[in-house]
């Protein structure tokens, strides 16, 4: 039975869809199966060559909440970006297709975001490993996102992001984040498109622009590391360009940032650890594609690319 559309939404769900058939339906019965009701799940259909259309379509039958948006390929951000321009909640949540979570955690993220008056709210998940190669290939990520520290009270994003940052426990997924939708509209917040791993520069920008944040231990996602996954696959001309641009963008916002001696170093610790990152993804990918990512950038970005990557790749090569 159909049950009836929610006509004032409370929360918007936002769950890009592209080719995910094997996982599309676990991830969807843990939104449904959410103990508040009052929100609308808004299934953007990034040009899907799969079953994955049609299981949406099939779900969308039984309940009126989920809204099908149909785009063309475009990725992760240009899909969320999308969502969000046809979201009516007060609140925004971002769930992946592959991943879940827990029944209550809508509730939980509503509940203390109207209490604190909050423009985001950041928790913890848990991992689940696809398979024992998963696991073996990737350890890094059992434990990941569960923090240690503490980080009671309201305080501004600036601040938390400091607190986490000293305790190496600061975390970009936008999946771990729940936030007012007039927070994002007014600071401008989005996701950078064409782009992998815009969830750095888009976690750095709230975190900086938040106002009153907060941060619960509450373990209410599930990140699924899978073998094919975006973020698991190898280095490649894409990620390299990707990288540098992401690490750019973030430079930029940084640069805005007054003459908060504190803050300023906590920025600079993680710009320098995304640089090591994408200096890896360079020293790691086979000389083609190196090539192939330097052809894509400008002659300005090129000069900035030998100072800011290819030196720091040539230094992981001496150190090898």
């Amino acid at each position: 039975m159909r049950k009836n559309d929610v006509k004032t939404p409370v929360i918007s769900v936002i769950i890009p869809v592209y080719n995910v058939e094997r996982y599309l339906a676990e991830c969807l019965d843990s939104v449904l199966s959410q103990t508040e009701i009052d929100i609308e799940i808004l299934c953007v259909n990034d040009g899907s060559t799969d079953g994955s259309r049609g299981i949406l379509e099939t779900y969308s039958n039984h309940d009126g909440r989920i809204r099908i948006i149909d785009k063309e390929n475009g990725g992760l951000s240009s899909a969320r970006n999308a969502g969000f321009r046809a979201a009516v909640g007060k609140y925004i949540y971002y769930l992946d297709a592959d991943d879940s979570i827990r029944p209550d955690a809508m509730s939980i993220c509503k509940e203390i975001s109207e209490k604190e008056r909050l423009d985001i709210l950041f928790f913890d998940a848990d991992t689940n490993y696809e398979n024992d190669a998963a696991r073996a290939a990737h350890p890094v990520y059992d434990g990941y996102y569960i923090r240690k520290g503490r980080y009671a009270g309201v305080m501004s994003g600036a601040e938390l992001f400091c607190r986490m940052v000293r305790m190496n426990e600061y975390r970009t997924s936008a999946c771990t984040q729940f936030a007012r939708k007039s927070f994002i509209e007014d600071k401008a917040l989005g996701f950078l498109e064409g782009l992998y791993f815009e969830d750095n520069a888009y976690t750095l920008m709230a975190m900086l622009r938040a106002e009153r944040a907060m941060h619960t231990p509450e373990r209410m996602f599930s990140r699924r590391v899978r073998a094919d996954s975006i973020v698991s696959s190898g280095p490649g001309a894409d990620k390299v360009y990707s990288g540098f641009q992401i690490l750019k963008h973030m430079q930029g916002e940084a640069s805005n940032i007054e003459s908060d001696s504190e803050l300023r170093e906590c920025i600079a610790w993680v710009l320098r650890d995304f640089q090591f990152f994408v200096a890896h993804n360079y020293v790691r990918a086979e000389d083609g594609q190196r090539q192939i990512a330097k052809g894509r950038l400008t002659s300005g970005e090129r000069f900035e690319f030998a100072l800011t990557v290819e030196s720091l790749a040539n230094e992981i090569v001496r150190e090898k």
